[in-house]
């Protein structure tokens, strides 16, 4: 039996320095007490507006801010959009009552985060601490930074119009939006991100992009593409130095070959769908690590072929970077599932894990190991290269049930 643990968990404190902002000083009092009992080692400071807030950004460092959406002078929106663009390394939560107009579906653009009120308390800490535990096992400063600023990434620009005219197309159904948007890493992440946050009311973590477009329906959808941004213009396609259509092609086939996994493993059909989207944002730590040493990337000549990373990615990860740990810390950021971001962070060293998440983490680790093996040298059985950690399959399945599953897959 594997040890029951999870990233989550860690043996070092976490030093967390959080600004609460809220014109409300009852509910802010309420709020640190609260906090300083459930989180004790956080260092908390208090604004009653957002020009206190402020005051205190241009004295103080600070790893969080978390600020109430309406407030006089200046609302949560624009505090959140003045650390955005002031203090990028910065991670922005925003907190509000219920509602849906088009200022709260501005707020997907400044905040990593939507909680509404009344919140509970333990999920803000459980999420901000997930997100910080993951930011500590990523050593340059740099990168921690770079993963807070990055509110999207590169897209498609096929896919983006395709979404595009399909919200506009009256006869469109949610299972026609899903299918694009699964075509893609980038909107799949920011979809995600918006319908796991507390704005549309969830009680439950959403895992699957499917059921996501049902909660957020078609109009949601609309704005989230024309005020949220989602698609990047040419200058933010990484200066050509990969495909950003073969790179997705590469997410979906893991994707694909996860579910493939779970279907041969018998699993209920929401874990299927889970998997399929853990296989859709394995890679997105690539595209940050892109966005920060692309001259490296130049260097080696990384052309089109996202199936040779781990050959070009080495300079990077010398200086201890991983990729997967890099795109768990994001997702985790975005609010994502932690079932999600503790697969991803973890796939390379799946063993690190146990109970449902090792499964999950073992199914992605073989299914991008079998997808590089498709596209790369295949002079040796793939049981016989390096890119399948000894123990994985056995652990998963049977070697007649490993043949069998790479038979359907190859032919």
């Amino acid at each position: 039996m594997l040890p029951q643990k999870t990233i989550t968990q860690s043996s070092q404190p976490k030093q967390l320095k959080v600004l609460f902002v809220d014109d409300q000083t009852v509910l802010l009092n309420a709020v640190e007490r609260v906090v300083r009992r459930q989180a004790k080692n956080w260092n908390i400071r208090l604004a009653n507006s957002g020009i206190e807030a402020i005051q205190f950004l241009k004295n103080l460092p600070f790893d969080v801010v978390v600020s109430d959406m309406r407030m006089p002078e200046m609302d949560g929106i624009d505090l959140l959009d003045y650390v955005r663009q002031n203090h990028p390394n910065i991670i922005r939560i925003i907190l509000s009552g219920y509602s849906r107009d088009d200022r709260t579906i501005k707020a997907v653009r400044v905040a990593h985060q939507y909680f509404i009120k009344p919140y509970s308390t333990q999920s803000l800490i459980d999420a901000l601490e997930l997100t910080h535990t993951l930011y500590k096992r990523i050593r340059n400063p740099g990168l921690q930074g770079l993963i807070a600023s990055i509110d999207r990434l590169p897209t498609p620009r096929k896919v983006f119009y395709e979404i595009h005219e399909a919200v506009n197309n009256p006869d469109t159904t949610v299972e026609d939006i899903a299918a694009i948007i699964v075509k893609d890493t980038a909107v799949t992440g920011k979809i995600l991100q918006v319908v796991n946050s507390a704005f549309f009311g969830q009680s439950s973590h959403i895992e699957s992009i499917e059921h996501a477009v049902k909660v957020l329906g078609v109009e949601s959808i609309r704005s989230l593409i024309l005020i949220a941004g989602i698609a990047s213009d040419h200058k933010e396609m990484l200066n050509g130095i990969i495909s950003i259509d073969l790179y997705s092609h590469h997410c979906i086939e893991v994707a694909n070959i996860c579910k493939s996994i779970a279907v041969r493993l018998k699993l209920e059909l929401a874990e299927r769908e889970t998997l399929f989207t853990i296989g859709l944002l394995h890679d997105v730590g690539k595209l940050v690590l892109l966005k920060k040493y692309a001259e490296i990337y130049t260097e080696n000549g990384w052309q089109e072929n996202p199936y040779t990373t781990k050959v070009h990615i080495s300079q990077i990860e010398k200086m201890g970077e991983e990729h997967s740990c890099i795109g768990a810390a994001l997702i985790a950021l975005w609010g994502l599932p932690p079932i999600i971001v503790n697969a991803i962070a973890s796939y390379e060293n799946p063993f690190e894990l146990g109970g449902i998440e090792a499964r999950d983490s073992m199914i992605l680790h073989l299914a991008d190991a079998i997808s590089n093996y498709q596209h790369g040298n295949k002079s040796s059985p793939i049981l016989e290269t390096n890119d399948i950690t000894r123990g994985v399959v056995e652990t998963l399945m049977s070697k007649d049930q490993f043949n069998s599953l790479l038979q359907q897959l190859f032919n």
